[in-house]
């Protein structure tokens, strides 16, 4: 008791001697000391409820005067399918994994967009002369390799020459073919063509490759370098390590983020690829987190992946259609023209794509190509009865009341269809089968393996009737796919008719000077090739891409030409952000 009472006296003496009622810093520094436990705890509760509203306050605040914004930082891991071999533009053109790699290494004269156009990339000017058989290039200013040396126009002449050697054996040597090139100064080249051809700006696409690296070794050596694996190149990201097993296959090769790089500097810091010998297992290793996206997957999973709450799963447009292409030479009965429209007005295309491919695809009419999409005229209609018609009409009939297959005076009427050995493609053809064989056609279905079907099946024209896709990058393009000149190999028509309008329209259209002029064109071909029905157009398909949901900035559709295209937009991809002021 008596210590309270002095406690107090002292108090009053206190306030006597200082009569401020505002404490003093000096003085706050012993609040503690003379407030009660109670007081205390009271001051310290009211002290914390201030400061955090001050920061919530704060916060918001901050939140309202300021947006966030991509910021450099983070790393995203894609499985692929199948394991590169060739890093390299000259020779990567062999598997899917080999140019997704290539496209984020190498750059090109010109590259792709994401509208399916075509800009300068190391080119800072292209001009075209009048006749349209001079493309003058000329460079951007100080261009390096990732190794810091100086991308010239000397690296520019030396890897159309590599390609253009016949030891490289590269893929895109036909690109080439006939091309001459000039070297006009250190920053300029010229290409002239023998003839006018306005798709050639596709092949200028093809990434460059450093002659510093490549010029000591031999080109029968080319596919065998070392550097094919740990390339040297100009694009957006470099390369930095690959990894192996025991066996000495690849698991993982990292591209890191080309701080140098000329155009727009990615955000994302490093990009990791896993590889996978097929779908199943790298849809596994999606679901289990072991990466976070995957170049490519079949239709089959689409559910599944939609369904996981990590991941967004993008519909990519791919300039592609799919169709069922007729050789008369393995076939006889496919000369008549009323039983190859009999063959197309049967098929219910809409039901491939309702019960095959998801929904997952549009139907298409005549050759897709980007930006020429319109075919005024041509519908092709789903009417069973009126192909019964018009195979009577070409002598088909059924022999006995209890017979299933036509027959005329020499034969039955029976088909191969062939394709590559994929579940979409191979269910598909059931149903083709069964439509066919609904109005009397003996249908067989042949699959071949991927890695086949080049050599043993397109090369030799060895089908009957084959259903296959195919991706054209611009109108010009139609000639090598439906020209009659083009019925062989290396030629890329696979219903090797011949019909001088169509060939001369195709002529036109590839020789066209003025951009103009190309869709009329394009219409008369398209309306000639509906008329005389040399194949089936049955879809053109999406490329379906997962991708994790932490990558920002990837559009969620666009046109591609190839899956590598997917990459277009990737240095407005991003992990990390920050926040700057509105």
């Amino acid at each position: 008791m008596l210590i309270r009472i002095t406690e107090q006296l002292d108090r009053k003496l206190l306030h006597r001697l200082n009569r401020r009622t505002i404490p003093s810093f000096a003085q706050l520094r012993y609040i503690l000391k003379i407030l009660t436990p109670r007081e205390t705890k009271t001051l310290l509760a009211s002290v914390s409820i201030v400061f955090v509203a001050l920061v919530l306050l704060g916060g918001r605040f901050w939140l309202r005067v300021t947006i966030p914004v991509p910021a450099v930082g983070g790393s995203y891991t894609e499985g692929l399918i199948g394991s590169p071999r060739f890093i390299n533009p000259v020779l990567a053109q062999g598997s899917d994994a080999d140019r997704d790699l290539t496209a984020l290494v190498f750059s090109g004269i010109l590259k792709n967009t994401s509208d399916g156009t075509l800009e300068p990339d190391l080119a800072e000017s292209i001009v075209v002369s009048d006749d349209q058989k001079v493309y003058t290039v000329r460079l951007r200013e100080k261009l390096t390799w990732h190794d810091g040396e100086p991308l010239t126009i000397d690296d520019v002449l030396y890897t159309i020459k590599t390609i253009k050697d016949p030891a490289v054996k590269s893929p895109v040597r036909a690109s080439f073919a006939g091309v001459e090139t000039d070297r006009i100064d250190d920053k300029t080249i010229s290409f002239t063509l023998k003839e006018p051809f306005p798709s050639f700006r596709s092949a200028l696409t093809v990434g460059i490759i450093p002659e510093h690296v490549w010029y000591s070794i031999p080109s029968a050596q080319a596919q065998l370098a070392e550097v094919n694996l740990k390339p040297i190149g100009s694009g957006p990201f470099r390369f930095r390590s690959i990894t192996k097993d025991s066996n000495g296959s690849i698991r993982n090769i990292a591209l890191a983020r080309n701080d140098s790089y000329y155009g727009t500097l990615p955000f994302i810091k490093e990009l990791l690829f896993k590889f996978y010998g097929d779908v199943p297992t790298a849809v596994e290793a999606l679901k289990n987190k072991n990466v976070e996206g995957l170049g490519f997957v079949t239709l089959e999973y689409q559910t599944e992946l939609a369904a996981l709450k990590t991941i967004s799963l993008l519909e990519l447009n791919l300039a592609q259609y799919n169709a069922l292409f007729f050789n008369p030479e393995r076939n006889d009965a496919l000369k008549d023209k009323g039983v190859r429209k009999a063959l197309t007005i049967s098929i219910d295309r809409d039901r491939i794509i309702r019960e095959i491919l998801g929904d997952n695809a549009v139907t298409v009419d005549a050759p897709i190509i980007p930006g020429f999409t319109e075919t005024n005229d041509i519908v092709v209609p789903y009417d069973v009865e009126q192909a019964k018609k018009l195979l009577e009409e070409s002598g088909w009939k059924f022999p006995a009341a209890t017979s299933t297959t036509r027959f005329n005076k020499d034969a039955a009427l029976a088909i191969e269809l062939t394709t590559i050995d994929q579940p979409q493609n191979e269910n598909a053809l059931e149903l083709v089968k069964e439509s066919w064989e609904s109005i009397g056609v003996a249908t067989t279905i042949r699959t071949i393996v991927k890695e086949k079907i080049k050599k043993e099946v397109i090369e030799p024209r060895a089908y009957q009737v084959l259903l296959f896709g195919q991706i054209i990058n611009s109108a010009q393009d139609t000639y090598a796919f439906w020209h009659s000149s083009q019925n062989r190999h290396p030629g890329n028509n696979l219903a090797p008719f011949a019909n001088k309008d169509i060939d001369a329209s195709l002529e036109q259209i590839r020789n066209a000077s003025d951009p103009a002029l190309v869709p009329g064109l394009y219409e008369k071909f398209v309306q000639k090739l509906a008329e005389e029905q040399f194949a089936i157009f049955l879809y053109s398909p999406n490329y379906l891409y997962p991708i994790s949901k932490k990558i920002h900035g990837v559009a969620s559709t666009f046109r591609i030409t190839t899956p590598a295209d997917r990459f277009a937009t990737i240095s407005s991809w991003y992990i990390a952000t920050k926040r700057r002021l509105k």
